[in-house]
């Protein structure tokens, strides 16, 4: 069985079909980004791997992902919003995707494995946040 994923704006929201990212107004400057490249179809069963790449600016200083087993209305507004949707399992379904500190000022890129063991549109919601502030900049993008 094949899942196929899409990849529209500028935004991510990756699934096994992954896909949400979208730059929101946040206390970090704008040039914030976040990039997701990968397959653009995948087979039930198998492993396959995005690449996540952008540059921190202003105060970010951390990457937080999670995969939404279940998408509904996409990612949350803010980092706080979606993490107390992992308290909500049934609904969301919100598995760790990525944690990592970042360099202020500087790119940074990390590879992602997933293994496709349920079928259907999925998401990954991505915050490059201020882990001091609490700040932060969310992406997603359909794929």
């Amino acid at each position: 069985m094949r899942s196929l994923l899409r990849r529209s704006g500028r935004a991510v929201l990756v699934t096994p079909t992954l896909g949400l990212l979208a730059l929101a107004p946040s206390v970090l400057a704008a040039s914030t980004s976040v990039r997701l490249a990968g397959p653009n179809e995948n087979q039930l069963g198998s492993f396959f791997t995005y690449k996540l790449t952008g540059f921190a600016s202003g105060r970010a200083d951390y990457l937080v992902a999670w995969e939404q087993l279940y998408p509904r209305a996409g990612c949350a507004a803010t980092y706080m919003a979606e993490s107390a949707r992992t308290f909500l399992p049934s609904t969301y379904g919100l598995m760790p995707a990525a944690q990592m500190a970042l360099t202020r000022g500087r790119r940074f890129s990390t590879s992602l494995t997933f293994h496709a063991v349920n079928p259907g549109s999925h998401a990954l919601c991505v915050f490059v946040i201020s882990v001091k502030t609490g700040g932060h900049s969310r992406t997603r993008m359909p794929l």
